[in-house]
């Protein structure tokens, strides 16, 4: 009895899958019929052929489009992590960060971490004959061009931000045009105007702003929101001018 069952069962496994494979093959039939359509039904063959064609270019369109944003992607990235670090330690509240030496031997010491920077970072007015801009003015050290690419980004001149005595300015090259100077070749130092801190409320032009001069080393060309907004000098000269005696942002580079 249990043969007579198995025996049906495997016969009606093997008819049915004898019938699929003949309702596939007859889709594949009624399919190429279509394609090889005689004259007295071209109009259905040039329909499929059309639908056809229209899925063909519109994959083909899709995948263009598709690695085109995936570059754009990957190009948008290398250039702000050209001028970004990997990572930024700020102030919650107010713009000076206390550290203490210890602590950035601690932070220094985390494992992953390659390189830090200690930054100050304040507004500043740069002025050439008639000419001025209002620049994001970042003092840094000497590790500063460990933790990003701007070195690398250099159009004119050098990357040299001098030091305390002897400071030189790098800067975008949206701020070059805005001041008529070439940075590499410009005799004449720009005047430069920085606000000083003070624990008095009111406000003395003469006393809470220094002037000072500085001459230019070389610019740097990333993207314009960087271009046009940002200059960089020794952080020694920005601490000493402003009475700064911390700094305003730790930027790390992982590994």
């Amino acid at each position: 009895m249990k043969k007579g069952v198995k025996i049906l069962i495997k016969s009606l496994l093997t008819q049915s899958k004898k019938n699929h494979l003949v309702v596939g093959n007859y889709s594949i039939l009624f399919a190429w019929r279509y394609f090889k359509a005689k004259k007295s039904t071209n109009v259905i063959n040039i329909i499929a052929w059309i639908c056809i064609s229209a899925i063909v270019i519109g994959t083909a369109a899709l995948i263009l489009v598709l690695s085109v944003f995936n570059g754009f992607e990957g190009l948008v990235k290398s250039l702000y992590s050209s001028f970004y670090p990997d990572l930024r330690i700020s102030p919650k509240t107010g713009k000076i960060l206390v550290l203490t030496p210890e602590q950035v031997q601690k932070l220094s010491s985390v494992q992953g971490v390659k390189n830090f920077s200690l930054v100050v970072e304040e507004k500043a007015l740069l002025r050439s004959y008639d000419n001025q801009a209002l620049v994001y003015l970042k003092g840094v050290d000497s590790n500063y061009q460990k933790i990003n690419n701007v070195r690398g980004h250099m159009i004119d001149g050098r990357f040299d931000i001098g030091n305390a005595q002897k400071p030189l300015l790098i800067m975008g090259v949206g701020i070059e045009g805005s001041l008529g100077i070439r940075a590499d070749y410009s005799i004449a130092p720009l005047s430069i105007y920085i606000p000083r801190k003070s624990d008095s409320e009111e406000f003395d032009e003469f006393s809470n702003i220094i002037s000072d001069t500085i001459h230019t080393s070389g610019a740097f060309m990333i993207q314009q929101d960087f271009d046009s907004k940002y200059a960089i000098t020794s952080i020694d000269f920005l601490k000493t001018g402003c009475y700064w005696l911390l700094m305003s942002t730790a930027q790390w580079k992982l590994q």
